[in-house]
């Protein structure tokens, strides 16, 4: 499909980008790819100017070629995840893709990352819209790929474990009405094969993520507190944001460190 170094990030709501893919995106453009984003739709809970000032913000930070608000209508699609409405949101996201033309593609995984439902859409739509698009034949290197976001198996532990000592805080029900069901996602993950080490580059997604104001204002403490860790401190910890590659199929035992360049290294564990 692309000869070209570019890639596409799909994500749910303004914010997503960030928080689960931010060191990624901001290593990728430093490093001259030409770095995509298309959202899903704004927060209806807040001033979508508020959102798009953030987008911009965000965008500017992290060094993205453009940025797409696709904004289908987000209280409609609430727990809708009929295929009618996976079709429709993929038939936008398959625009996008063929407009862009990108070399890698991001999303979600079945499980949405987090449980949420708007993430579970964006996901499917997106593997579906990925799917036509390309040939069933494109199996090598050199093939768009598509990967999925997998926050990595020490996170979310970590990230449970917290909420756990907490209190009133439960890792079962997570998120503003308690609908997220983190550890059900840890279980349902799939298994990584890409470790991107975004250490150099935690500083600028600390940036990308004090333009998401309107988030953190009303963010759990937890998660406040693990997005203001020092870089440094951060890059010791979660040094790699971590994918698992759906297209074309990763062989078993895959290890790879990068989207674009070839190589499988050995020590890289699903704990990275």
């Amino acid at each position: 499909m692309a000869g070209h170094r570019s890639l596409l990030a799909v994500t749910a709501h303004p914010d997503d980008e960030t928080f689960i893919f931010g060191g990624t995106l901001a290593r990728y453009a430093a490093e001259g790819v030409e770095v995509h984003l298309v959202v899903g739709c704004l927060d209806d809970r807040i001033d979508g100017s508020v959102r798009r000032e953030e987008l911009q913000c965000v965008s500017e930070t992290l060094g993205l070629a453009s940025v797409t608000v696709l904004d289908y209508e987000a209280p409609a699609l609430a727990g809708d995840l009929s295929d009618s409405r996976v079709s429709a949101v993929a038939e936008l996201v398959r625009e996008a893709i063929e407009r862009i033309d990108p070399r890698v593609v991001l999303t979600f995984d079945s499980t949405g990352g987090t449980g949420e439902a708007d993430h579970i859409l964006m996901g499917r739509a997106t593997a579906t819209a990925f799917e036509s698009t390309v040939s069933g034949d494109d199996h090598d290197q050199q093939a768009t790929k598509l990967y999925v976001g997998h926050f990595g198996r020490k996170l979310m532990r970590f990230g449970t474990n917290v909420l756990r000592m907490t209190p009133g805080r439960d890792p079962r029900r997570f998120g503003p009405s308690g609908g997220v069901d983190l550890v059900a996602a840890l279980d349902a993950s799939p298994s990584a094969t890409t470790f991107i080490d975004v250490r150099r580059h935690l500083g600028i997604r600390r940036m990308a993520v004090d333009c998401h104001q309107s988030q953190l204002l009303g963010a759990p403490w937890v998660l406040r507190r693990y997005e203001r860790l020092p870089a440094g401190v951060r890059g010791a910890l979660f040094r790699r944001e971590v994918y698992a590659r759906v297209w074309p199929p990763a062989p078993t035992g895959l290890r790879e460190e990068s989207f674009f360049e070839l190589g499988a290294p050995s020590d890289l564990t699903d704990d990275t």
